[in-house]
């Protein structure tokens, strides 16, 4: 392993290769959207594509190198995610690359994330009918990955409340 980035040139079409200038943030903590592991989720605006989520990672150990975790898992993460069709799964664009850390840019979801409803003790119970829509809908994504294909079947790993975003 060396200073050299994995080829991401062969894994993605042209169409779904950005580069860091292309997106704007307006303000760092409104626009932090989530985190967690490696990553932190921050709302970007790109003229391509309007408003857009980015998950962005660092992808140096602190040695001039790829970490061993980033170079072993993305190729296949960035693969299978472009691949993704479902509509209860947000979409992947493609992956912009920064000087130290890239990113893998998806669908902008407005509605908030799940952790937020339930949490939030000024509001109402959630309905019955409400509770149940968004456990089939989540049912119906993970459902999607875990039968992706025979040979490639997706465990999301990380399934929590603050991962579940609304529309």
């Amino acid at each position: 392993m060396g200073s050299q980035a994995p080829d991401l040139d062969s894994l993605l079409p042209p169409q779904c290769k950005f580069v860091g200038d292309d997106f704007l943030t307006f303000d760092s903590k409104k626009d932090k959207l989530g985190y967690g592991g490696s990553a932190v989720v921050r709302r970007c605006y790109n003229t391509k594509l309007g408003l857009v989520a980015v998950k962005c990672m660092e992808w140096y150990s602190g040695k001039n190198e790829w970490s061993k975790d980033i170079e072993k898992h993305l190729p296949k993460e960035i693969g299978v995610s472009l691949s993704l069709n479902h509509e209860n799964i947000v979409r992947v664009h493609g992956v912009v690359i920064w000087p130290r850390s890239l990113g893998l840019v998806l669908d902008y979801i407005p509605g908030g994330q799940l952790e937020e409803l339930v949490t939030n003790w000024n509001i109402d119970p959630l309905p019955w009918s409400v509770r149940l829509r968004i456990t089939y809908e989540i049912s119906m994504g993970l459902c999607y990955l875990h039968n992706f294909t025979k040979k490639d079947r997706i465990v999301h790993g990380d399934m929590k409340p603050e991962n579940v975003l609304l529309t």
